[in-house]
């Protein structure tokens, strides 16, 4: 007897409770594993599972959808009853048709008028500034196309959204130039009116910032030195009197750009060559003595 027992506790590696067996298996012990294994002991962590909605044979254990989606969402619809189909009868009863009711409610009329940016009549929709039919973006103060119904720019000085006029004169201040110990706001400032004797010295070239000046008469006055370059900034000026000062040197050429208006210079001291906004009478009336050979 004593040497079967031995035998027995060769065939197990030993007779010490402590110690694994023959008889011990690593495997999956989970029996909702794909992979279990009955005759295991010991968890291997080598499980394996079914991916949800299927067996371990990848079999779908639930309801396809009509595209064969194992528990899709694809319905039957539409007009055709097809699956996830959108078509819809059109006004004349055909499915997916293109016949449209026309602007007087007549299936398939040619008044179209009051078609939207959707083709559709009636529909109300327009383009946004963006192109998107039906859009929310918006044009700003700025000229900023876009959905934030905030500007992206501030006024300047001439109130101008966007604009780049932001002068700050040394004696009055922001947006306001100072000419001829006058202090002239940019903004609101549309009319000089200085004629008769009643200044002189040169054309200050600040006045190019009073971009909103309609009128500017200075004639009748002792104004010398050159007109400044500046004076082509007031691009909104309807009348522009110079006459009968002692201007002198070349009238530069951005003097036309000051809108609709026609310089009027005659008589004083101005030099060739002269700009093509002049006319010839106020050619003719320059004193050239002075002027470069």
């Amino acid at each position: 007897m004593k040497y079967l027992l031995s035998i027995l506790c060769l065939l197990v590696f030993s007779c010490d409770s402590g110690s694994p067996t023959a008889l011990d298996i690593d495997g999956c012990i989970d029996e909702s594993a794909c992979n279990y294994n009955s005759s295991a002991s010991i968890d291997d962590n080598s499980c394996q599972y079914a991916e949800e909605n299927y067996d371990c044979d990848n079999n779908c254990v639930v309801e396809l959808d009509c595209a064969g989606v194992c528990d899709g969402s694809a319905v039957l619809s539409g007009c055709d009853n097809a699956c996830n189909s959108t078509l819809v009868d059109d006004c004349q009863g055909t499915c997916g048709g293109d016949a449209v009711a026309d602007c007087t409610g007549i299936c398939g009329g040619a008044n179209l008028a009051c078609l939207g940016c959707d083709d559709i009549p009636n529909s109300g929709l327009v383009n946004d500034c963006a192109g998107a039919c039906g859009g929310t973006a918006l044009l700003d103060d700025c000229g900023v196309c876009s959905t934030d119904s905030s500007n992206d720019c501030i006024q300047d000085c001439a109130g101008v959204w966007g604009g780049d006029n932001f002068y700050v004169d040394a004696t009055c201040g922001s947006c306001s130039v100072n000419l001829w110990d006058e202090c002239y706001n940019i903004e609101t400032t549309s009319i000089i009116v200085l004629i008769d004797g009643v200044i002189g010295g040169e054309i200050p070239p600040e006045i190019g910032n009073l971009t909103n000046l309609s009128y500017l008469y200075l004639y009748n006055n002792q104004l010398t030195g050159e007109i400044p370059s500046e004076i082509g900034s007031l691009t909104n000026l309807t009348y522009l009197l110079l006459f009968n000062n002692q201007l002198s040197g070349v009238i530069p050429e951005e003097i036309c750009n000051i809108g609709s208006a026609i310089p009027e210079v005659e008589d004083n001291q101005l030099c060739p060559p002269y700009p093509s906004c002049i006319t010839q009478h106020d050619i003719d009336s320059q004193d050239t003595s002075n002027c470069p050979e």
